[in-house]
C-alpha cells in the first residue's frame, strides 16, 4: 500500500488544516494510507473528521528570538529567520525530528503546506513532494533569491547566510546540500492557491494561481437587510465584548467561534442567533449573509471577494494584516482598530454595515473573480500526488517518474 504524508509546520488555526484535509479526501478511493504530521492536533483532528487518517504532532521549533536588526516581514527570508532557521543549532533539531518522523512513517510522497524544516528533511531523505498552500506561503522560485514582499525593508538576514545554515545541516547526513536557499523549496510539484489580488508575490508570480481546495462561494445579490457572519478564535483580544456589542445591533448573527473561544457561542445562541459547532463551508454560509466579520485568513478572504461580501478584519498576525491590506485597496473591506469603549467599537461596527460603498466595490470584485478562469487546485493537488505515487489518474499504479523534479538534487 502506498503511503502519503501530510505535513503542516507553521501557521495557525483551520487554514492550514482544512486544504490539507480536503486533499486527502480525493485519495480515499487510491488505497492510500493516509499519515498527518500536524502543528496543531486539535483543528488537524476537527478538519479530518471523517477522513481515515494516523494523526501525528508534527516538530515544534523551539522558542526563537533574532538578536538583531529588525524590520518586519519583508520577505519569506525573513519569516523563516524569526522562527530560527538561520540557527544551526534549531534547525538541525528540526530536521532531525521530522527525519525520525519520516523514518518512522515511511510515506511514498509529502503533501507540504508552510513546512520549510520539512522541504529539507524530504530532500535529505529523497522523497518527492507536492508542495501546497497559499501565496504568501509559497514564495516564486525562478529567481536566484526570495523575492520581496516589500521593497522598503531589508532583510534581516543575509540570505547567503540562511543558505549556509541549511546546506550545513543537510552535509550531515551526507545528504545533498542546497546551493541556494531557493534549492529547499523547488519541490516536485507545487500547488499555489489565491488569487491575484491577494498573492503578495503578485509582481513575480510566473507560476498559475490556482482554486483553493474548498469550493468558493457563487456571487448572487446580498440580503437587503443586514446580516452578519462571525469566524473567530480566542487570539482576538477582547471577543467578548465584541460579541456583547455584536448582540445590541439587533441584526442576524450567523457564527463559527474557534478553540476556546466556542464556549462563547451558547451565548449567541441564547440570544437566537445561528451557531455552528464545526467549520461551515463557506460556499454554503456567505451567500446567505450581506457582510463578514473574521480574522482575515486568505481562504476566508478570498471566499468573501468571490461571494460579494464585505469584509471587516481583526488580523492577529503578518499575513492576515497583508490580506486585510489588500481588501482596502480594492474598497472591499476594512481594518476594525483597536477600540477604546464600547461605544467606539458600536460606531466601528455600524459604519461598516452601512457602508454601500463597500458592498458595491465587494460586488465589482466577485463579478471579476467570477469570469476569470482558474486551474482547479484540488484536482491539480491530488493529481500531482498521484504522479508521485506512479498512479494514474484513477489511483491505479502506472510507470513511475511521470514527473520530473524542478532540479536534481
Amino acid at each position: 500500500m502506498k503511503s502519503v504524508l501530510f505535513g503542516w509546520e507553521l501557521g495557525a488555526n483551520l487554514g492550514h488544516a482544512k486544504p490539507l484535509a480536503s486533499i486527502a479526501n480525493q485519495l480515499r478511493g487510491d488505497g492510500v494510507r493516509i499519515v498527518v504530521a500536524a502543528r496543531d492536533l486539535l483543528y488537524a483532528r476537527v478538519a479530518f473528521a471523517g477522513i481515515e487518517a494516523q494523526l501525528l504532532q508534527a516538530p515544534i521549533w523551539p522558542d526563537h528570538r533574532h538578536f538583531g536588526s529588525d524590520t518586519g516581514e519583508g520577505s519569506y527570508l525573513d519569516i523563516l529567520v524569526n522562527i530560527g532557521f538561520a540557527d544551526r543549532a534549531k534547525l538541525a533539531a528540526v530536521v532531525a525530528g521530522w527525519i525520525a518522523l519520516l523514518d518512522l512513517a515511511e510515506p511514498d510522497a509529502i503533501v507540504a503546506d508552510h513546512s520549510p524544516g520539512l522541504l529539507l528533511a524530504a530532500r535529505i531523505r529523497d522523497i518527492p513532494v507536492v508542495q501546497v498552500g497559499s501565496g504568501y506561503t509559497m514564495p516564486p522560485v525562478e529567481y536566484d533569491r526570495l523575492p520581496p514582499i516589500r521593497a522598503d525593508r531589508a532583510a534581516i538576514v543575509p540570505e547567503s547566510r540562511v543558505a549556509s545554515v541549511a546546506a550545513g545541516v543537510a552535509a550531515a547526513y551526507g545528504a545533498w546540500a542546497p546551493q541556494s536557499l531557493l534549492d529547499i523549496f523547488r519541490t516536485r510539484a507545487r500547488i499555489v492557491f489565491g488569487c491575484p489580488e491577494l498573492d503578495v508575490y503578485a509582481p513575480f508570480r510566473r507560476e498559475p494561481l490556482c482554486l483553493p481546495p474548498e469550493p468558493l462561494p457563487e456571487f448572487i445579490a446580498a440580503p437587503v437587510e443586514p446580516r452578519l457572519f462571525v469566524y473567530l478564535g480566542p487570539d482576538v483580544p477582547g471577543i467578548d465584548q465584541l460579541l456583547q456589542v455584536l448582540t445590541e445591533l439587533n441584526i442576524p448573527l450567523e457564527a463559527y467561534l474557534r478553540g476556546e473561544a466556542a464556549p462563547l457561542g451558547q451565548f449567541l445562541t441564547l440570544r437566537g442567533h445561528r451557531v455552528h459547532d464545526t467549520p461551515p463551508a463557506l460556499a454554503d454560509v456567505l451567500p446567505n449573509v450581506s457582510h463578514v466579520l473574521s480574522a482575515g485568513g486568505v481562504f476566508t478572504c478570498h471566499a468573501a471577494l468571490a461571494a460579494g461580501r464585505p469584509l471587516l478584519g481583526l488580523p492577529q498576525h503578518g499575513e492576515a494584516l497583508l490580506n486585510i491590506t489588500a481588501l482596502e485597496k480594492l474598497g472591499s473591506g476594512r481594518r476594525l482598530e483597536p477600540w477604546s469603549d464600547e461605544k467606539a467599537l458600536r460606531n466601528a461596527l455600524l459604519a461598516f454595515l452601512r457602508d454601500h460603498t463597500l458592498l458595491r466595490q465587494a460586488q465589482h470584485w466577485a463579478k471579476v473573480l467570477g469570469a476569470r478562469h482558474q486551474p482547479d487546485g484540488l484536482q491539480a493537488a491530488a493529481g500531482a500526488i498521484r504522479q508521485c505515487l506512479g498512479m494514474s489518474a484513477t489511483g491505479s499504479a502506472t510507470a513511475a517518474g511521470a514527473m520530473a523534479p524542478q532540479t536534481n538534487p
